[in-house]
């Protein structure tokens, strides 16, 4: 390959890279931030067994209170900012929402995930969806991606993206104060 086709190939990628990281991590994006409301309609149930070892299904909740499953990743970075926010929201509010954290990481990398729940010290169930089955019946291009799932099981709002203000988008979705 000639120098300057190397060149180019090399500059095709850096695009690529950089929109791509581009859509991810900016929430005014079409690819990330606040989704206009979510598509609606039953929440699929899952079961899962929690990084502690506790068996829990999402059906669990259900005619209890509402639920939000946030899937994100250790190399996530907007995620990592967002976990702090929503273990802080959750301190507040566990007796109103529950929040199902479900980390789509590989498996090879359980202790990145076992760590990071314990650094952030994560009160709220971590699931480490290695086989990809939860993330399967919640496809999104994007992560961090919350599914806001209200008390009779209906997904009611999706969002995309970092969003420091997440437990105001929480408690207004869910007509909580």
């Amino acid at each position: 390959m000639k120098d300057s086709s190397r060149g180019a190939v090399i500059v095709v990628i850096i695009i690529v890279v950089t929109i791509g990281l581009y859509l991810m991590w900016n929430p005014k994006s079409d690819g990330g931030g606040t989704s206009g409301g979510g598509k609606s309609g039953a929440a699929p149930d899952f079961t899962a067994t929690t990084i502690d070892g506790k068996q829990i299904k999402l059906s669990d909740y259900i005619g209890k209170k509402p639920v939000v499953v946030d899937f994100w990743a250790t190399w996530c970075g907007p995620c990592m900012q967002e976990l702090p926010v929503l273990q802080e929201f959750y301190s507040k509010n566990s007796d109103k929402v529950e929040i199902l954290a479900v980390s789509t990481d590989a498996a090879s990398v359980a202790n990145n995930v076992s760590k990071v729940a314990g650094d952030l010290r994560l009160t709220f169930p971590v699931i480490h969806d290695t086989s990809g089955q939860i993330a399967r019946l919640y496809p999104s291009r994007y992560i961090p991606y919350l599914v806001f799932i209200d008390v009779n099981g209906a997904k009611v709002h999706e969002a995309t993206g970092y969003n420091p203000k997440i437990g105001e988008e929480i408690l207004e979705k869910f007509g909580l104060d």
